[in-house]
């Protein structure tokens, strides 16, 4: 492949999640860029690149589905950092809620299941939510391919940690750690909790790398 690789995470205040997209990123020999809440943004990763000579890169969202952030956010961010850079950005498609992502999913619960006694009757993938129609209809849709039922974090009711009663398992639809998460895990609830995907998703990333993708022009979105 001959485009450089940037792994683009949300952002969070909790002081975990920024090292674990650094290490997807080194997973991927990518750079690493946050939405928010750092001071490595889109810009200052293409600014590295530029600064080693490297012209194009691919911009890997770490987003599961088509909502506000990667149709707004992502697309201003890399039209900002290309404008400052001059490296050529290509936005790929999101980590997204397909057959890799379900074929990932299974793994993860096909490990904890192996590690206990008693085959789980209940699952529940936990997933931010989002405001954007059809948004979460995605994440239903991967929770049911993979035998749990979605509970989302925001949103309408029922929702947060007290939507968890009664299941006993809970997956994290989350790359990485965050305060939405450690709610959930401070709550001490009787279920198996999974964790963070973390380094998981690395080979997704090199896939959408690999992708074509809408090219960030000036501050356009284009296919």
């Amino acid at each position: 492949m001959s485009r450089a690789i940037i792994v683009l995470g949300h952002g969070s205040r909790h002081p975990l999640a920024e090292h674990t997209v650094a290490r997807i990123a080194a997973a991927v020999d990518g750079e690493y860029a946050m939405l928010d809440f750092s001071a490595h943004t889109l810009t200052n990763a293409a600014m590295l690149l530029a600064a080693r000579g490297i012209r194009q890169a691919a911009v890997v969202p770490l987003l599961f589905t088509d909502a506000y952030h990667l149709n707004h956010d992502v697309p201003e961010a890399a039209a900002e950092a290309q404008e400052a850079s001059g490296v050529q950005l290509q936005v790929t498609a999101g980590l997204g809620t397909g057959a890799d992502m379900e074929r990932l999913l299974g793994q993860v619960i096909g490990d904890l299941q192996d590690a206990r006694p008693q085959r789980f009757t209940n699952i529940a993938l936990y997933a931010v939510g989002s405001s954007t129609p059809g948004a979460n209809d995605s994440v239903w849709d991967l929770a049911a391919r993979v035998g749990a039922r979605a509970v989302f974090a925001t949103g309408a009711p029922p929702k947060g940690v007290a939507a968890l009663e009664g299941f006993d398992a809970v997956i994290p639809l989350f790359v990485a750690e965050g305060v939405l998460w450690d709610s959930v895990v401070r709550e001490g609830l009787p279920a198996v909790l999974g964790e963070p995907l973390g380094e998981r998703v690395a080979e997704i990333v090199r896939q959408r790398a690999e992708q074509p993708g809408p090219v960030a022009v000036g501050r356009e979105h284009v296919a």
